[in-house]
């Protein structure tokens, strides 16, 4: 969603894919994928599958064919539903193409899937794409694991579940001056935290690294005990 518009690397990419006629699968997401759509319907090409799990959130031309995937019913979690899309997505495809913005953990996600499926990927990131010989798990990983930006309670959940409390871990960044108790970010930490707006919501986004230094490889416990001075600055 970071994306606001097409490269002209992709957009050359995309040329490719239509003068060889290929079927094209897309999400129905917006952003990247209303893009996409843009793109092949200014070019009135529309051997497009739009891929959906309900009525397509964005479907730019009743020319294009929409694809509802039979999700179990069984499953109630939105994000879910979505991943059992993308693996079905996965198993359809002959050739992926991932447009990506080095932090998307949904991205990722697909990327390591394919790999792992030994399905043929190109991933676009920095403005080129990934060479080859670099396109494996681990260097995708690594590009993750330096870029992605963590909620609180996403870091708890994914990365160190042993911490139980959002709220102490949140008192303790204000202890140690890299935020503020209104949500202020320290100019010192500005490329290290950031604000994501999550339906409305301002949410702050941590680097992991800068929370496996406070929450992992710190003693948590003693740090909360005696550090205790509630300063706001900035």
């Amino acid at each position: 969603m970071s994306i606001k518009r097409l490269p002209l690397k992709i957009e050359r990419t995309l040329d490719l894919l239509i003068e060889k006629k290929y079927k094209i699968l897309v999400w129905d997401a917006v952003w990247i994928d209303e893009l996409i759509q843009d793109f092949f319907c200014k070019k009135k090409y529309f051997y497009v599958f739009v891929y959906s799990i309900s009525y397509p959130r964005v479907y730019k031309t009743e020319k294009f064919k929409n694809i509802k995937v039979k999700i179990d019913e069984n499953i109630k979690d939105l994000r879910e539903r979505q991943t059992q899309k993308d693996i079905f997505m996965t198993e359809q495809s002959d050739v992926s193409l991932v447009i990506w913005d080095w932090k998307s953990k949904w991205s990722y996600n697909n990327i390591i899937r394919l790999l792992k499926n030994n399905k043929e990927v190109q991933v676009f990131y920095n403005n080129n794409f990934i060479n080859k010989e670099n396109l494996n798990i681990n260097y995708i990983k690594k590009i993750y694991e330096e870029n992605h930006m963590y909620s609180l309670s996403e870091y708890i959940r994914e990365e160190n579940p042993k911490i139980k409390n959002v709220k102490k871990m949140k008192e303790l960044l204000i202890n140690e001056w890299i935020i503020s108790k209104d949500e202020i970010i320290n100019k010192n930490y500005i490329t290290e935290v950031d604000v994501k707006i999550n339906r409305w919501k301002k949410i702050l986004i941590y680097n992991k690294k800068l929370l496996d230094k406070f929450f992992i490889y710190s003693n948590f416990n003693n740090r909360e005990k005696y550090n205790k001075s509630n300063l706001t600055l900035f």
